[in-house]
């Protein structure tokens, strides 16, 4: 594949920002790599769209109060935990995750 072609699809998901400024790193990264890049948060991007024209998927995920999931994916979270959604939708789809805790955390 031409570096030309090459697309990432950046998804953050933050209470205080911290993802997001994580995921903006990556992004700036991954443009030096010669990658097209998409940044947005994760309950701004509909699931299909992870199926589209792009090569690698890496979401960054920061917990919120004592661990737990940040409002601002839940809604994204929820539709990947559909019932109804094929077992194998997302076959197809290459990702790497970032996460983002705080080890003062009680669990």
């Amino acid at each position: 594949m031409a570096l030309s072609n090459r697309r990432i699809l950046i998804l953050y998901g933050s209470e205080t920002g911290t993802a997001q400024d994580k995921a903006e790193e990556i992004d700036r990264v991954c443009q030096r790599l010669r990658f097209h890049t998409e940044l947005d948060a994760m309950d701004n991007v509909k699931l299909n769209d992870l199926l589209q024209d792009y090569d690698l998927v890496c979401f960054v995920i920061a917990t919120t109060g004592q661990g737990h999931f940040p409002n601002s994916s839940r809604k994204f979270w929820k539709n990947l935990r559909r019932a109804r959604l094929p077992p194998n939708c997302l076959e197809s789809v290459q990702f790497t995750t970032f996460g983002l805790g705080d080890s003062s955390y009680h669990k």
